[in-house]
């Protein structure tokens, strides 16, 4: 079968986004064996991921605005590269420092790259399908990052030890990195500002011939929304894929590779979720489908909290399962919802915004509270930080103005009807 242009885009662009949810959610399991190592506590531990958040932070504002005017090609393609040579610097860590500084400056290069992705991939999709292709890229990050990452690192941990796991990701990281180098090509807009900066010498940004400004985007209610729901929701996946290795080793008695199964499955199920949310959202809605997954997530993760020693291991992945659910919100909050209410030629900045402050907060702030909560309070009381953020998404979720192209033009068809 022959894919299409968008098609080729999505799954190189979900190939690579996979390859960085592997690196970035197997610190959480990687650390039963490098904390002994580099002798961290779990403060240390919520700091490095603090670290890193703060990175794409700033990667997804610098070079998500600079995309703008200079190419989406610019973060995805040199961000990649950099992003996956970090990532096995990684492995030759040894001491605190080391790790805090490596992790912030792989998280720059992988902030670099979501706007612009994502961006592109929104302009390239046919409207009626923009949710499904979204998903689809987005579906590779929990795929390899969270359901075969931690069952794989499991084994690798139990037999060779952390540092192989860093070494792993780079190589076909790169390798994708150079093919998607010359198979990308610019999107319209970002193609017509590129033009009129090189025989003008100014920096434009124009939307159907009037020229618009980088901060324009904060004249959007969604764009606002989603921002706060990205500083939740990320919250929400750092603290429980950062600790929850941890709590079922040390709470439940869980050996590594039990927990990687068990997160494993976990990370199945948001990939899977990844990939059908953003489908049946093109049909009923965006906002009807946030408030489903974050309401199940919610109820997941106070059955998964409360579950007593001995629960039965079945319905425990179960209770997993449900709690993660809400995560598979993101393809919908972070890059769906932002790009369809913007201009195109603002498209990137729209996903930065949301990105940057989910990370700057959602991912360096509360990783950190959750290791204080943990080292005085107990793993288990780590969990209700959790549960609490994917409360707040709820709420937030409830203001958004719906975006679907198929679901506004059904209620224009009721309207023109009824006059």
């Amino acid at each position: 079968m022959k894919l299409s242009y968008v098609g080729k885009l999505t799954l190189i662009f979900g190939l690579t986004w996979g390859l960085v949810g592997l690196d970035r959610m197997m610190v959480g399991v990687a650390a039963q064996g490098f904390m002994p190592d580099l002798k961290l506590s779990f403060t240390q531990l919520g700091l490095i991921v603090s670290a890193n958040g703060l990175g794409v932070a700033l990667g997804a504002w610098i070079i998500g605005s600079l995309s703008e005017f200079y190419g989406r090609r610019l973060g995805a393609v040199w961000g990649n590269l950099a992003e996956h040579i970090f990532s096995g610097l990684t492995g030759l860590a040894l001491t605190f420092g080391q790790m805090f500084g490596i992790r912030a400056l792989l998280g720059v290069t992988f902030g670099s790259v979501y706007g612009p992705a994502y961006a592109a991939i929104a302009e390239e999709a046919p409207p009626e399908k923009r949710g499904f292709y979204i998903g689809i890229a987005q579906s590779f990050f929990p795929l390899i990052g969270m359901a075969i990452g931690p069952v794989a690192a499991g084994y690798v941990l139990a037999s060779t030890g952390w540092r192989p796991l860093f070494f792993i990701i780079a190589i076909p990281g790169i390798l994708l990195t150079l093919f998607l180098a010359k198979f990308m090509r610019e999107p319209a807009s970002t193609a017509e500002n590129i033009r009129i900066r090189k025989s003008t010498g100014k920096k434009v940004l124009l939307h159907e011939g009037k020229e618009v400004h980088i901060w324009d985007v904060l004249k959007y209610r969604n764009v606002i929304l989603m921002t706060l729901v990205a500083v939740s929701t990320m919250a929400y996946l750092y603290v429980l894929f950062t600790f929850v290795p941890s709590f079922l080793m040390k709470v439940h008695g869980f050996s590594p590779i039990k927990t990687g199964w068990t997160m494993g499955v976990g990370g199945l199920v948001v990939a899977v979720g990844e990939i059908l949310a953003p489908i049946y959202s093109d049909r009923i809605g965006r906002k009807p489908m946030l408030l489903i997954l974050f309401a199940i997530g919610f109820v997941g993760g106070i059955l998964f909290a409360n579950a007593p020693m001995g629960t039965n291991y079945a319905l425990f992945v179960f209770y997993f399962a449900l709690f993660n659910l809400g995560l598979s919100s993101f393809p919908l909050y972070l890059a769906t919802i932002p790009t369809e209410s913007v201009p195109f030629t603002l498209a990137a900045t729209a996903v930065a915004l949301p990105m940057g402050f989910g990370e700057v907060v959602g991912t360096t702030v509360f990783p950190a509270i959750g290791g204080r909560i943990a080292d005085l309070y107990g793993l288990t009381q780590t969990l209700y930080l959790v549960i609490g953020a994917c409360a707040v998404s709820f709420v937030f979720s409830l203001f958004i103005k719906e975006t679907a192209p198929q679901v506004l033009a059904k209620r224009r068809g009721k309207t023109n009807i009824a006059a």
